[in-house]
């Protein structure tokens, strides 16, 4: 005769850890539509899809070499690029920007990758 003993070990799922005593949820991956590689003219929107469960998005732009250049939130899957921001974005320098998915009380619900483009406007092609 034999005993077989099964026991469920409680913890994370394996979508979830906690980082610095906050609950992250990492299920969902942003998907980021643009702005994306060459463009003529700096662009006057940061666009993305919507995650389940998302209450706000923080979006931040970066140099290449991972340099925090500006970062902003927002409660749509889009946010405007002002003068401020589009000045930044200076002809052939390449940009990285990203996207983070927030749900109630700050939890990360999902991440974009980086995506690049840089300004290359047409008389400099």
């Amino acid at each position: 005769a034999g005993a077989l003993q099964l026991r469920h070990l409680a913890g994370p799922s394996p979508t979830e850890f906690r980082e610095s005593g906050t609950k992250v949820v990492r299920s969902a991956t942003v998907r980021l539509t643009g702005p994306a590689g060459d463009l003529e003219a700096a662009p006057t929107e940061f666009q993305w899809e919507a995650v389940a469960g998302a209450v706000s998005y923080e979006v931040q732009l970066n140099e290449v070499d991972g340099s925090s250049l500006w970062r902003g939130t927002s409660t749509l899957t889009k946010l405007n690029a002002t003068a401020d921001i589009q000045s930044l974005m200076l002809p052939r320098k390449t940009l990285v920007w990203r996207v983070k998915a927030l749900g109630v009380g700050g939890a990360v619900l999902g991440e974009s990758g980086a995506e690049r483009f840089r300004v290359i406007p047409s008389a400099n092609r």
